[in-house]
């Protein structure tokens, strides 16, 4: 892993983008998908904004993965695939991503929030963690809060902390017998910030401990 300044300095200037340029993007977003034009993002400022992400979490992930979006339609939706190590691919939904835009400023830490947990799950395979199911999926958020409170300042850290816990608790589910069952609302909520709490540890310590954490939930 490079070290933690150079991880640092890039995140940093991803977050010189301004609410103006969500909301725009966002409009244009909407102005499409109102028109029922199922197309890939294309407003500049956010596609640019997208690929800058998924550089800093390939990096911090050392992994290697295609990120594009797609029409989730009605069910807002992103998600990881994988069929072998260095083709990992994370697709994030065009109706979950207006969601988030329209919050202004708070968004970008939802956003960060799903891409960081789909990441997680490129990483888990590509290690071939001995999860599956809710586990799986809690570990996934605990990786995810270790993103941002790894990469933010002591400046926005309470904000992107807030939003983020908000976020993964609006993500639970009390559907405990169904095989997609991710976590409660409470669960997935904790998980999340306890991996934000351990930004102390290196990625490889986090990735275990995160792992028993939510093993043993």
């Amino acid at each position: 892993m490079k070290p933690l300044k150079n991880h640092q300095a890039i995140f940093l200037a991803l977050l010189l983008l301004t609410v103006t340029i969500h909301l725009a993007s966002g409009q244009d977003l909407y102005r499409r998908r109102s028109g029922n034009i199922a197309a890939p993002v294309s407003a500049p400022h956010l596609q640019n904004w997208l690929n800058a992400q998924e550089h800093s979490m390939e990096d911090f992930f050392e992994v290697d993965v295609s990120f594009s979006t797609f029409d989730d339609g009605q069910n807002p939706n992103a998600y990881a695939l994988w069929t072998e190590p260095g083709d990992g691919k994370v697709v994030f939904g065009e109706s979950l991503l207006l969601h988030y835009l329209i919050e202004g400023e708070s968004g970008k830490w939802s956003i960060l929030s799903v891409m960081a947990h789909e990441y997680g799950h490129i990483l888990q395979r590509e290690r071939g963690i001995e999860l599956e199911g809710r586990a799986l999926e809690l570990h996934a958020d605990f990786l995810a809060g270790y993103y941002l409170g790894k990469m933010l300042p002591g400046s926005l850290r309470e904000q992107a902390r807030s939003v983020m816990a908000a976020s993964f608790f609006d993500f639970g589910d009390y559907w405990r017998s169904s095989p997609g069952h991710h976590g409660t609302p409470q669960e997935r909520m904790l998980v999340a910030l306890e991996g934000f709490s351990r930004s102390n540890m290196c990625l490889e310590e986090a990735f275990d401990f995160g792992a028993d954490f939510a093993r043993y939930r």
